[in-house]
């Protein structure tokens, strides 16, 4: 029967039929049996309902946890009962209850002696596959990830990701390290993962995760001297030869190599040959995937952290072409992208350089693009033939000074509460992006009395317009 039971729980209909008849309940004294071929076919049956994320619920919440977990330590069990909590595992609340024994210290200490071992078989992973998958998993919860580095134990996974260049090890290495907690433990092998890094030895998939591990170790650890790894380790070359487009690397690889360039932007120093090196790498592969917001995003941070640096913006910004990129991203549908850009050109905006009144002319474009089209409407409708007034293709800021934008026949004079150009990050900035349509609204209720503005108000148009240069 429970054979049955088994293959029936595969389809949909059949095990929303079992869980309505409260099968989990059913199930539960079961485990307790005596009877090994009993408890070893009640488990099949069990994990076959964990791909359901409320009879996992159920499962946890009958306690039916450590049980599981006692299962592991019997080789008859042990691969069904890790393929359950490996499911089990996916809910963040779950993760927290494996640590309220010594489970996750010693489900660490059964990957360290079983790592190397050939345990995969025809019909799927093998026990160790899914005990490291496991174990990758439990690595996020920041109290499992303590234990799992405590008494050594990473020094012992670092040794073995190394020996056997095991990239799903390094991946349990890597979640480690992103709690602050474990930073500290890291410094002592900062050497050894940027070495691992710079090996011409290892697949794309182990270099993925060295270079994760060594930006999460870097960022914020003041114990590190980031200059001086990036110096020994040469470690700008390599990032730059993974750029290159012509070497058609791995996509993750290469936005793992502009994470590990936003990080290194961090120190002065090594933002300026940076900047000096690979600010023309990090613009070519913006340009080759620039349809990738995550890569898109991490580049445009990169940016950020080197113009925070005088000699790495100054190279930045009148070496290369990323200022006419971040002007480009302004209007990018993805609010981080432009959040970050605006941040980008607010510091570009002041520094003393030509881009400052394009910057100043192109937000005032970005910010009051319905209003220009507006004004360019009713040109059209009102003197067409007028080509005297109409807007350049690209307006300058000698144009903005000298011209005033109005139609043959109309004056519009500009709210003295718009928008600001003084390259400052403005709080009203999101605010006039979600209120175009409501200006735009009140432009064309205006458009019958445009012509009846007053030279009062021409003035006020003029000193508004100053206020722009």
């Amino acid at each position: 029967m429970f054979h049955s039971c088994k293959k029936l729980s595969i389809f949909i209909e059949n095990k929303n039929a079992m869980a309505s008849k409260g099968i989990i309940e059913k199930l539960a004294p079961l485990l307790d049996s005596p009877n090994a071929d009993l408890v070893n076919v009640t488990l099949k049956l069990l994990f076959n309902l964990t791909f359901d994320t409320k009879l996992r619920n159920k499962m946890v919440k009958m306690s039916l946890l450590p049980k599981f977990i006692q299962f592991t330590s019997d080789d008859k069990h042990i691969n069904l009962a890790m393929k359950i909590l490996y499911h089990l595992s996916m809910d963040d609340r779950v993760k927290v209850l494996f640590t309220q024994s010594d489970c996750v210290k010693l489900l660490t200490d059964m990957l360290l002696l079983n790592v190397n071992s050939d345990s995969s078989c025809d019909n799927g992973p093998g026990t160790t596959d899914v005990l490291l998958a496991l174990c990758v998993n439990l690595a996020w919860c920041e109290r499992a990830a303590q234990q799992m580095t405590s008494e050594g134990r990473l020094r012992e996974l670092l040794a073995r990701a190394f020996r056997h260049r095991n990239a799903m090890l390094m991946k349990l290495v890597r979640n480690l390290s992103h709690h602050s907690v474990n930073k500290p433990l890291y410094v002592e092998f900062v050497g050894d993962i940027a070495g691992a890094v710079t090996s011409d030895d290892a697949s794309d998939e182990f270099l993925i995760e060295c270079l994760g591990t060594l930006s999460n170790i870097l960022q914020s650890n003041n114990n590190i001297d980031i200059y001086a790894v990036v110096e020994r380790y040469n470690l700008i070359p390599c990032i730059l030869k993974i750029l290159d487009p012509a070497a058609q690397r791995d996509p993750e690889l290469v936005l793992e190599c502009v994470v590990a360039a936003g990080t290194l932007g961090v120190e002065e120093r090594a933002a300026a040959s940076l900047a000096a090196d690979g600010g023309d790498a990090l613009v070519a592969a913006l340009r080759q995937r620039q349809a990738d917001d995550e890569h898109v995003l991490q580049t445009v941070f990169a940016f950020r952290q080197m113009l925070s640096h005088p000699k790495a913006a100054e190279h930045l910004v009148t070496k290369t072409e990323a200022p006419a990129y971040l002007i480009d991203l302004m209007q990018d549908k993805n609010v981080e992208i432009r959040k970050m850009c605006d941040s980008c050109l607010d510091i570009i905006s002041q520094m003393p350089n030509e881009w400052a009144a394009r910057i100043k002319v192109e937000r005032f474009r970005c910010h009051n693009g319905q209003w220009l089209s507006v004004v360019e409407t009713l040109g059209a409708e009102g003197g067409a033939g007028d080509a005297a007034d109409d807007l350049p293709p690209y307006l300058s800021a000698e144009y903005l000074t000298t011209h005033r934008l109005t139609t043959s026949d109309s004056q519009i004079s500009l709210n003295e509460d718009s928008d600001s150009f003084s390259g400052e990050a403005d709080s009203n900035r999101a605010h006039s992006r979600n209120t175009q349509n409501g200006h735009a609204d009140e432009l064309l209720g205006l458009s019958d009395s445009l012509s009846g503005k007053t030279l009062e108000d021409d003035a006020q148009f003029t000193k508004s317009l100053d206020s722009f240069t």
